[in-house]
């Protein structure tokens, strides 16, 4: 299972979706909504998640308003999405 922000939007992701059909499945999210934890049990009724490898992450520039961004998306939504 996979989720990202645009799931349709890099080679990458498309070319690991086509050599893995049956087994990659790939779900629109972004780890800074704080509803996405519950949204993704719920929705896709997955139930439980046994292991969650949470690899977002974004660099910005150099503002006040970049690092407070870069610093949610990096270390705060990914801790309040493993506690939901």
């Amino acid at each position: 299972w996979g989720i990202a922000r645009d799931p349709s939007g890099t080679e990458e992701i498309k070319k690991l979706a086509a050599r893995f059909p049956e087994t990659l499945h790939l779900y629109r999210g972004d780890v800074n909504d704080p509803g996405l934890g519950k949204k993704l049990l719920k929705e896709y009724a997955w139930g439980h998640i046994d292991v969650l490898i949470n690899n977002a992450g974004i660099l910005l520039e150099d503002s006040r308003e970049d690092f407070e961004k870069t610093f949610l998306t990096n270390s705060i939504a990914p801790y309040f999405l493993t506690k939901d």
